[in-house]
This record gives C-alpha cells, structure tokens and sequence, in this order.
C-alpha cells in the first residue's frame, strides 16, 4: 500500500480591519549628497525611460494638468553613472484612491521585485525616500476607466553611497541572545522593497530597518517591538526577499512573534516597518520554547503524527496572530469559503495515513469562541512532498481542495460522518 499524506489548513476569522495601501514620499535628505545639475524633465507615456543620473518625472498631464483614463505606462531609469543606489524623491502625489496607482520596480522591467505601490490622494506626514540598490528602476503608473486628478511628480538621483543606514545590503547584526538594541529608528533609513514570501505583511511598504542574526539551530526565537507607532511590524524571514529559496518564518503585524521556528542554522533576517511613515522603536529578542510552526513550507515533510496525547485528549495548536503565506482565492482554491476574511490566522499540517479507510477532521478553539475552518488537499506520496516540495505548494496555490468545511463561530468544524454537537449524521 502506497502511503499518502493529506495536507490540512486551518483558518480562523478575526475581527475585521481594513488595511490601507501604501503611502509615501517626500524628501530632500539625499539632495545634498551629489552634486547637482539641472535635471531633464520627462512626460510618463512619451519616452520610454532614461540614462540620466539627475532626472524629474510627471505623469502625461505634466506640472499644470492632469493624467488621463485608462493608462498602463511604464518609465525605465537606467543611469550610466549610477554608482550603489537609485534615491525616489515623491514632490507631488495626487491620484484617485484604490483606482489610480503607482509601483516601483527594482529593476528594467515591471517583472523585477516590487519597491512599493501607491494609491493615495495626497503625501504623507511622515515622509520618507524610496531607494534601490538595483542598476535600474522601472516607473508604472496604472489608472481605471474613470476620475482623473492632480498626478504624480518625482525627482529621482543617483550616487556611490550606501542605499540605507541599516538595510538588507546593510544589517544591524544581533550577535547574541537575549538582545536590546535600545532607541533606534527607521527614519534612518529608506523604503527599498514591498515584496516578501509573507502575505499579510503590508507593513513592509515602509521606511524599513532591519537586523541579521545568524542561527546556531536548535532553538526559538521570540521577538517585540517597544515604542513603535502603532502599525509597526515584524518580519523573520530565512534569507532575503527575492532570493530563490527564501521562506516566511513568522509576522508579527502587531509588533510581536513568539516562538519562531530558528532551529535550522542559519543567517535569517529581522524587518522592522511601518507603512504610514518612520518610527522609532526598539527591539528586544530571545530565545524562546519552540511551537509548532505555521508555515506550509514547515508543514510539508513533517507530518504531524500522535496528535492525540495519553487519554485520548487533543494537541493545542497555537494560531500566529496575522500569520498568512498563502493568498486563497475565489473560485480557484478557496474551496467552499465566501473569502479568507481581512485578516486571518493560518495554520498548516499534514497527516500520514498508515493504513487504507476514512479520516475525519474537527477543530474548534481551546478558549474564547472563534471562526475556524478547514481546507484538505491531497493525497500526496511522502516522495513528492518529501523531494518536490514546491511542486506541492504550487499545487495547493492553483487546485481547489479536496474537502472544505467551515462553521460558525460558536460551534466546532470539521469532516465527520457523525457532528461532534448534534450528533447528527
């Protein structure tokens, strides 16, 4: 008999929030650093970028007008000269909110890693650049079949310094546990990346800091924020961003992570932002009990066996508040659920069959009432979980599952063959 493993999602409702997309950028903290000339003046839509190391760039409408319906136009800066880092600086930025948007690519096309996306009507109080350390940066700005406004305006500049104070080509390194690093700040520092192996990690958006702190194995690690503005989180990822193989540890969008799963040796980073603006904070870590991680990639090869302890009574798993590494998405792996909630705490699993026959699944939570639901894919052979993992998660993120259950908030839920509370069939 072929052994199979069959992967289980569990997935609770929070209370719902709506979260704003990012904000930026306004400053001049860079401009004294090079020396300047007068810089050209381009119209988004009219070239399609540039070589120049000094340059400012509007929307179509240019300094007096305003942007047009239906646009997707892209601007390349590639400067010639361009030295270790690319500096945004946003003057003017007035688009129609959650229609219109502006991205930054780190990159010559809109295929590199993501900078940020904007979407906002006007700058924000805490300001602060946009930089990337690439050799160029695409430009795009997107606007929906109605409502035009003011657009965008932006100087961009170039230059052999270092990209930020403490950043992922610069980190702070924590080289012992327990940490504190006392008062420090990302308004040091700049916005140089939006994308992570993390969803529900809007956070990074922001001016970010970031430290480095190179794993023995063998343990945990729990990490908070004192002092920051609210909104401020924590990212802990295995490697960087864009890096092939790079994993989501844990987030902490409430300033907080506790027992996150280090115990594989290794250099993994801390992200500490916020994306309304800067914020000072301090950070203290240590190291802590280990739990059971979240994460798929943890889940798969790692099956969860003897999940019922000696008298017959269940394992606690503990849900990461804000934890979510994969996007669920209607009509193509959401299963039976309307949406996955604003923000939802998710958590992974496998079960190994040893023998052929039915398998039944129920949660419910320990304390307080909450909406918990299930999803199941597979069966999958131990080899392919074991030797292709990503194949497995590419899976999961394009195939609906094979059983899907949710429940009100008051009762358990699950896939039984009898109700666990009514006793129904």
């Amino acid at each position: 008999m072929e052994i199979s493993q069959t992967y289980l999602f569990i997935h609770q409702f929070s209370e719902m929030r709506f979260t704003i997309v990012i904000f930026l950028i306004h400053t001049t903290l860079f401009s004294a650093l090079f020396a300047q000339t007068e810089p050209r003046v381009f119209l988004m839509g009219e070239v399609s970028g540039s070589t120049d190391c000094l340059g400012s760039l509007y929307d179509i409408g240019g300094p007096e007008g305003s942007y047009k319906n239906n646009l997707d136009q892209t601007f390349t800066i590639c400067p010639d000269n361009s030295g270790s880092c690319i500096y945004l600086d946003l003057l003017n930025f007035d688009l129609e909110v959650g229609e219109d948007s502006l991205f930054f690519y780190a990159g010559e096309d809109a295929n590199a890693p993501l900078i940020a996306a904007l979407s906002h009507a006007s700058l924000p109080d805490a300001a602060f650049p946009l930089v990337s350390s690439s050799t160029c940066v695409t430009v795009r700005f997107k606007s929906d079949a109605t409502v035009t406004m003011g657009g965008f305006a932006l100087n961009w500049n170039c230059g052999p310094v270092t990209c930020a104070a403490s950043s992922l080509s610069s980190p702070t390194l924590i080289n012992a546990l327990p940490f504190e690093s006392g008062l420090l700040s990302t308004c040091s520092g700049a916005g140089t990346f939006a994308n992570s192996t993390c969803t529900g990690a809007d956070f990074i958006n922001g001016p970010e800091y970031v430290f480095a702190f190179e794993a023995s194995g063998g343990s945990c690690l729990n990490l908070k924020l004192e002092g920051a503005t609210e909104g401020t989180g924590i990212l802990l990822l295995n490697g960087l961003p864009d890096a092939p193989g790079t994993t989501c540890v844990a987030v902490g969008a409430n300033g907080q992570i506790n027992g996150a799963d280090t115990r594989q040796p290794g250099l993994y980073y801390v992200i500490i932002a916020n994306n309304g603006g800067c914020t000072d904070f301090s950070l203290k870590a240590e190291t802590a009990d280990c739990k059971v991680s979240p994460a798929l990639a943890d889940a798969l090869c790692d099956p969860v066996n003897n999940c019922i302890n000696a008298g017959g009574e269940p394992v606690s798993f503990q849900l990461m508040n804000g934890f979510k590494d994969l996007n669920l998405l209607q009509n193509i792996n959401s299963g039976c659920w309307l949406g996955d909630g604003l923000e939802a705490d998710y958590f992974w699993f496998t079960m190994e069959a040893t023998a052929d026959g039915k398998i039944g699944f129920i949660a419910g939570s320990k304390a307080n009432a909450s909406d918990l639901d299930l999803n199941i894919w597979g069966p999958f052979s131990a080899v392919e979980v074991c030797n292709n993992p990503s194949d497995i998660i590419r899976y999961i993120e394009k195939n609906q599952p094979i059983r899907s259950s949710w429940s009100t908030a008051d009762n358990p839920t699950g896939l039984a063959d009898v109700h666990p509370v009514t006793g129904f069939p």
